[in-house]
């Protein structure tokens, strides 16, 4: 890595086992490296954190980290035994940081290459002497002083805030609860007293730079004692902290044209660039390229500055206006990488597979048809019946919005049910589809392993309630397997019936398509859900208001196909994407834009999986991961 490169290192985040320390945690007493948890001190000290992406046990790790007195000079640490390459992209994208402006240091040549392929343009190394050691030696010198640890404290209260806001219920309604304050410093003898915070905001700020013009420090004194420059910063301070300057803005009103016109990275999401822009009058602003996104003339930030009874009110109605949703979209990560291709004004809520970030549960289930039914038709005391006896719960389990608003379309998958279990009480009959299919939480050692694996440092209390569970789950409950095609069609024929007639139902069916190059089980997959597929029809054969999205349409060959029969390459997701605006245009009163061949290449979105096949490194990762899997 060249020193000018490493001189605009920002984050660096590192792996642990055979990395930050010799030896793997799970298995062997590990050997701390001094020089490295030096180099974290260090950094901290120059205005240059550190994360953890690393393949472990969270609470062993960071028992490990606290007892070399290092833990708290981590931020947004990823400590779980998933892939690499999601969670890096996730941390640099929750940090509100560029790529070019992260490290990743690993041992592992797979897992850098990973995350170089899920972030271009991250920077990565490995944990050799000769590859550290530009970064021991200089360490003192990159950055800027940080004696006060202010930018490390900055991120902990970034990393406390998007915990926060992950919980929130809507996005609004954190911000809302935030209680963000700025305030506008036009006095010349005020931005004279901070100027040299204001010269290195323009130096350092890209993502919301949006003139992207750099000033030298005598042009910008220069530039406030012109009189046809208007000039001040803004600085900002919610529940979570104050963010001291945030903001700079120029004003040529002679011309009436932003010169400056910049944002820290601190301030991204909270609305600060719009709100300030209206207070500004809406001047011309030039925007130069790239920038993280654009002004919007038409956005207000209703949630800065306002009085407690305002916030109240504005609040009311833009809650008033979000349940005016006229589209549902409802099923797992197939539906999820459609919608990154999807382009419409029409307003749609949707109800994807996701975890609690709170409790660690997986809400993926509630999308499996055996769930959506219960959502309908078990009474509130079987379903607290099934909270208290069913491990890994979560009420969104047996929830949806479809039972308690009326939608013009409610898209539906079918997906889910090739891949959850469903297990049934014993006695009363009720069943609830819970995790993957080969999977038999009956098991009591594969249970407690799944609860172990749910584990981490701030759901204790939540993993000992489901601990308490396991006795009494494996006595009272059979395990089912994979929904029968008959029950699902039974399930979705039930759900519609609850479905007022008006409202179009879009059933998202799988591809029967039989791959054969993966052996005889994945031939066997494609001709299952072609049974299933043809058990709906049946089901629902005579029903006006229902539709389908079948994906055999889309799907012609085994080169449509990624590493299982329900996950596509990007054409197939832009096909069905194309489908299903299709249906919007003719249904609701919206007008839907039909993506573009080169918005199409461009297009960036969670199909990680897509992006790695293309590049022919999908089948040896699976090959990898197999191998692995067979070994422990």
């Amino acid at each position: 890595m060249r020193i000018e490169e490493m001189k605009k290192i920002k984050l660096i985040i590192w792996d642990l086992d055979d990395t930050f320390w010799q030896g793997t945690l799970s298995e062997e007493e590990i050997i701390p490296i001094e020089e490295n948890v030096q180099l974290v001190i260090k950094l901290s000290k120059r205005g240059i954190v550190s994360s953890i992406c690393s393949k472990n046990d969270f609470e062993e790790a960071m028992n490990q980290l606290n007892a070399l007195k290092i833990d708290n000079y981590f931020v947004f640490e990823s400590i779980d035994w998933s892939s690499k390459g999601p969670r890096i992209k996730n941390i640099v994208q929750d940090m509100n940081l560029r790529e070019e402006n992260v490290l990743f240091i690993d041992d592992n040549e797979l897992n850098l290459n990973e995350a170089k392929y899920f972030c271009p343009n991250i920077h990565i190394l490995l944990p050799i002497k000769k590859e550290l050691e530009n970064l021991y030696r200089l360490a003192n010198t990159l950055g800027k002083d940080d004696g006060q640890l202010t930018r490390l404290q900055n991120y902990k209260v970034l990393e406390e805030k998007t915990v926060a806001e992950k919980l929130a219920v809507s996005n609004t309604d954190f911000l809302f609860d935030c209680n963000i304050q700025i305030q506008i410093h036009s006095e010349r003898k005020d931005i004279e007293t901070h100027i040299r915070r204001v010269y290195e905001l323009i130096g350092r700020t890209n993502q919301l730079n949006f003139t992207k013009k750099r000033s030298t420090f005598e042009a910008l004194q220069g530039q406030l004692k012109e009189e046809n420059i208007e000039m001040g910063y803004v600085t900002a301070q919610d529940n979570f902290g104050d963010y001291g300057i945030v903001g700079l803005y120029a004003l040529d009103t002679k011309i009436n044209e932003l010169v400056h016109f910049l944002f820290s990275c601190r301030s991204m999401g909270m609305g600060i660039e719009n709100y300030v822009y209206q207070q500004l009058n809406e001047p011309k602003l030039i925007t130069i390229e790239p920038v993280a996104y654009h002004v919007d003339k038409n956005k207000k930030s209703p949630w800065i500055n306002q009085s407690t009874n305002k916030i109240r009110n504005e609040r009311q109605d833009i809650q008033h206006a979000a349940t005016e949703k006229t589209i549902l979209i409802k099923g797992s990560c197939e539906i999820e990488w459609v919608i990154d291709l999807l382009s419409t004004d029409a307003p749609f809520s949707k109800e994807i597979g996701h975890l609690n970030t709170k409790t660690g549960a997986d809400i993926t289930s509630f999308n499996h048809s055996t769930n959506v039914y219960n959502s309908f038709y078990l009474t509130s005391a079987q379903k607290e019946c099934l909270g208290k006896e069913v491990p890994l719960w979560d009420d969104e389990l047996v929830s949806t919005d479809m039972n308690k608003n009326n939608y013009d379309i409610v898209f539906l998958s079918g997906f889910l049910d090739q891949w959850e279990g469903v297990y049934q009480r014993k006695g009363t009959g009720e069943k609830i589809a819970l995790g993957i299919e080969k999977i038999d939480y009956t098991s009591r050692k594969m249970l407690e392993e799944q609860i172990r694996k749910t584990q981490k440092e701030d759901n204790q209390k939540y993993i000992q309630q489901q601990r308490k569970k396991i006795d009494g789950f494996t006595n009272k409950y059979v395990y089912v397997g994979k929904v029968s095609a008959v029950e699902a069609a039974d399930n979705f024929k039930k759900i519609v019936k609850k479905v007022p007639k008006e409202t179009l139902v879009v059933i998202m069916l799988p591809s029967d398509f039989q791959v054969t190059s993966y052996g005889e089980n994945r031939r066997r997959q494609g001709e299952e859900r072609g049974l299933y597929n043809q058990a709906i029809w049946q089901a629902l054969k005579g029903y006006k208001n229902v539709r389908y999205i079948n994906f055999s349409t889309f799907t012609h060959s085994e080169s449509d196909f990624l590493e299982t029969q329900d996950h596509f390459t990007k054409k197939i997701y832009y096909e069905v994407a194309l489908e299903m605006q299709k249906i919007i245009n003719e249904t609701v009163n919206h007008q839907v834009n039909r993506i573009s061949a080169e918005e199409f290449r461009q297009k960036k979105f969670r199909n990680s999986y897509s992006t790695m096949n293309a590049l022919g490194l999908l089948k040896p990762l699976i090959k990898s991961k197999n191998f692995i899997q067979s070994k422990k």
